[in-house]
């Protein structure tokens, strides 16, 4: 049945425990699970009336220990599957709704592929998927341009710091976990979906999916395959927003994701799964930016538009593959074992980027970056009465190579930017290998029925080899003609170990109210791709000759540690759900981007980030549900003199607030949803502008299948995207005019979405 089932939720008492959907948008439009999905238990009056979800439904898998969310101290959100299709079925995107629904992390991008900025609490946020993560050492922000929210079953958040599974999560922890077949009868899902502006005849994007899924005996499985195509996009005052020449631009692209898993028990208490994934999302670009001939839009931006029909060697896409097989023991030895082997290679290509001198065009180049990942995770759990001890062994083995295409200049120039021939293949970056090995140990303790303890350690040992390198600007002026040759710098290995620790305290008021104190630590590495590789050159006749340049045996790089100290309260009631945290966190070092040679640099400057997150949920009547989430952020950096300022607009996490109203009647369902973004100024007066947009969406049951529609900006506001705002700082006008970094966002769009299960 689709609806937002106020009156079921209502009944939907979890005993102590957290609700099974976010408190901000349990709105259910779509809630038709699969035969045997959801079991229904009688109430004390002997009635099934009452749909109870219970504890052992609601393991937290990210926590390495498959916890209950009550049995942990510190902020948990589980985000069901009907709340992503209630809002990724209604025309938002998976990057745009996640902001949605986890109060503490970021919006960010509308029109681009990027994630950058998508902060958790001003922090980094690891994004996983079954566990396995798509960060690395190199960084590029592209880790929610990796799954069709089809193949999503739930997606599990823990805020704060975290070491649980490696670096990169100190504002947070994203898991994605996919959908597995639930029974062995055979079964399929199919969606189909369209989404337009009206703009004009290239205005639409469309989506199909279909699964099949069923099993004999103990093995079960699902294939499914999503194809999508977002055609361009245009703004609130009907103008086609240009495609982001950055970071690429999801506009005329086609996503393809094909997902399959196997499960199968070998024997009661033993059973392995196998998930594969290819995920390719590739840029057409039917449109380009045309800068006018010979660039001169350079000179005058009012000369820069868009073109059609563009002629690229190298296509912007993302392609990734992804194999994880994962076996679960419940008696080895006494204990339950669960491990891990997975591995992940992925390859981006970038738009070609325009660089500058004296107002013209000095050459052109686009990166290509290959990433492989493998390695295994381990878990051993034991319980002793009142005592839980989880601790395992943790090994990841990660690649990188980044390469340079670069293009003819004169063709660039007599097209205008149409024409992108590609002349030669260069290095973007040094490549290095990163070998990691870490131990860890987890405790929870229950001190009486109500108050319970947990802490643990872990331990992690990092190497980084680095290649040898010339410098890019070297390499591109040799290949433009400009020297002929250039000395190598040096590459290396360094290695380091990182300790982390965790505690928390939390205390059962009452069968509804829990509150908690936590203490932990996350950390981060610097990329060593942006960080190594630097050298003085001097050109000496045609030849580069290298000085003083950064050594990476010895070199004092290290992790940087993040303390995260967070107080938090949630309720669960019939009718209220709430969750509350303040937090603060700091850490010992920062890591900075150079605008200028887009690279980074790490000092020992201090950053503190402090705040609260807060979201509510309440059931009015049989009818009407009302809720929000709001999230106060601030981020200072240590200055040289020990004063403090605000962080860098280009980085800065800004506050925000999300609301929504909703109402079911019958088979009909709708809701109002808003999300405000606010102003944000630094300490030296550079400013972000935040906006305000409002989202109408709703479902329909049918006597076969569901009806799911939405309009999105329904007011259709012209406004100018976060990463929009950051582009123009990071690039302009360093490397081009304003104009054509400074993106909107899509204007009022209307969606229709079937869904069918059988």
């Amino acid at each position: 049945m689709v609806s937002f089932s106020p009156a079921q939720t209502k009944n939907m008492r979890l005993t102590g425990t957290l609700t099974a959907v976010s408190a901000l948008t349990c709105l259910h439009l779509l809630s038709t699970p699969a035969a045997g999905q959801e079991a229904s238990q009688t109430s004390d009056n002997g009635s099934n009336k009452n749909k109870i979800l219970t504890t052992d439904a609601l393991k937290v898998s990210t926590s390495r220990a498959a916890q209950r969310p009550t049995d942990m101290a510190q902020t948990v959100q589980i985000i069901s599957a009907e709340e992503i299709q209630e809002q990724t079925a209604t025309g938002t995107s998976l990057k745009e709704t996640l902001p949605s629904l986890i109060p503490s992390l970021d919006f960010g991008s509308v029109g681009s592929r990027t994630n950058y900025g998508m902060n958790m609490r001003g922090r980094t946020a690891m994004i996983m998927i079954d566990g396995v993560s798509l960060m690395g050492a190199r960084v590029v922000s592209r880790h929610l341009d990796s799954i069709d929210p089809f193949n999503i079953e739930r997606i599990e958040v823990l805020s704060a710091a975290s070491a649980l599974h490696g670096g990169n999560a100190t504002g947070g922890i994203i898991n994605i976990i996919t959908k597995h077949a639930d029974s062995n009868e055979l079964g399929f899902e199919s969606l189909i979906s369209g989404t337009s502006g009206f703009q004009a005849d290239d205005d639409l994007d469309y989506r199909v999916a279909q699964s099949v899924s069923g099993g004999v005996e103990n093995v079960r499985g699902r294939l499914s395959l999503a194809y999508s195509k977002t055609g361009n996009l245009y703004d609130g005052s009907g103008e086609l927003i240009p495609p982001d020449t950055t970071q690429t631009s999801i506009q005329d692209t086609t996503n393809i994701d094909l997902f399959a898993t196997i499960d199968a028990a070998i024997a009661d208490d033993q059973s392995v799964s196998l998930t594969m994934q290819h995920y390719l999302s590739e840029q057409e670009n039917d449109y380009y930016v045309d800068y006018g001939t010979n660039y001169a839009g350079f000179s005058d931006s009012s000369l820069i538009t868009v073109g059609e029909g563009p002629s690229f060697d190298v296509e912007p896409s993302t392609e990734r593959n992804q194999v994880s097989l994962s076996y679960d023991n419940q008696d080895f030895l006494g204990q339950s074992l669960i491990a891990q082997a997975y591995y992940r290679d992925e390859d981006l290509a970038f738009y070609p980027f325009p660089r500058t001198g004296g107002g013209t065009l000095s050459y052109l180049t686009g990166s290509e970056q290959d990433t492989w990942v493998t390695g295994v995770k381990t878990a051993m759990t034991s319980d002793f009465d009142d005592l839980e001890v989880t601790y395992g062994l943790d090994l990841n083995y990660e690649s990188f190579e980044a390469t340079n295409n670069f293009f003819d200049r004169d063709a660039a120039l007599a097209s205008g930017g149409r024409v992108f021939k590609k002349l030669a293949e260069l290095e973007r970056y040094p490549g290095y290998q990163v070998t990691t090995a870490a131990g860890f140990a987890q405790g929870l303790y229950d001190i009486t029925d109500k108050l319970s303890i947990q802490g643990g350690v872990r331990r992690e040992h990092i190497r980084t080899a680095v290649d040898s390198f010339v410098g890019s600007t070297q390499q591109i002026n040799i290949a433009r003609g400009l020297a002929s040759s250039a000395d190598t710098i040096p590459g290396g290995d360094v290695s380091y170990d990182v300790n982390l620790f965790n505690a928390g305290i939390k205390y059962d008021i009452n069968l509804e109210n829990q509150v908690w104190f936590q203490f932990s630590q996350g950390f981060e590495i610097a990329d060593p791709s942006k960080y190594y590789g630097k050298g003085d050159y001097t050109l000496v006749g045609t030849r580069y000759v290298l000085g003083d340049y950064l050594k990476v045996d010895g070199s004092s790089l290290q992790g940087v540690k993040t303390n995260n100290y967070e107080l938090g309260w949630r309720h669960d009631g019939l009718d209220l759900q709430t969750q509350v945290a303040a937090y603060y966190a700091v850490s010992d070092k920062s890591i900075k981007a150079n605008n200028t040679t887009l690279l980074i640099d790490v000092n020992d400057l201090a950053t503190r980030t402090y705040g609260i997150e807060a979201m509510f949920n309440y059931n009015v009547d049989e009818n009407w549900m009302v809720g929000a989430s709001g999230h106060y952020v601030r981020k200072m950096v240590e200055q040289t003199d020990g004063s403090w300022d605000k962080e860098d607009a280009t980085s800065a996490s800004l506050p925000k607030t999300t609301a929504y109203v909703g109402w079911q009647g019958g088979d009909l369902g709708l809701k109002l949803q808003m999300s405000n973004v606010y102003d944000y100024q630094d300490s030296s007066d550079d400013d972000m502008d935040g906006y305000t947009l409002f989202d109408l969406k709703g479902g329909y049951n049918l006597p076969v299948g569901s009806l799911l529609f939405g309009i999105n900006n329904l007011l259709d506001t012209d406004y100018q995207t976060i990463w929009g705002q950051r582009a123009v700082k990071f690039y302009s006008p360093g490397y081009g005019p304003a104009s054509i970094f400074d993106a909107t966002g899509r204007g009022r769009t209307f969606t229709m979405t079937y869904n069918v299960k059988y």
